[in-house]
């Protein structure tokens, strides 16, 4: 989506994930979560061509907990990419990512 605000380009995605088992006992053929209804968001900017931003939201809609994550990328050749992000969880203690901690961490990318 370009526009004059935008104009490199602004990515959305918006997502929701139903999984009936939730809840269940474990099995090796079922995705483990704690809450059957999940909406996803994701934004993402380039502001320039070696630097994007992104943020990524999952709310679990049922237990009231939240997840976001903001990432810098930066490229500073063709085949390495450095990304600092963080992820912050949050929400009431039943909820799908209340129990996580909060992570701050920077990752090297190399291509080959």
């Amino acid at each position: 989506w370009n526009n004059d605000w935008f104009p490199n380009g602004l990515y959305l995605a918006l997502e929701y994930f139903y999984n009936g088992a939730a809840g269940l006992p474990p099995a090796t053929d079922r995705l483990q979560s704690r809450s059957p209804q999940l909406l996803g968001a994701m934004a993402g900017y380039d502001l320039t061509p070696l630097w994007r931003l992104d943020l990524l939201l999952i709310a679990d809609l049922r237990r009231s907990s939240r997840f976001v994550s903001p990432t810098l990328t930066w490229s500073p050749v063709e085949d390495v990419e450095l990304k600092l992000f963080a992820q912050w969880p949050d929400g009431v203690s039943a909820g799908e990512f209340a129990a996580l901690a909060p992570l701050y961490a920077l990752r090297a990318d190399w291509y080959f």
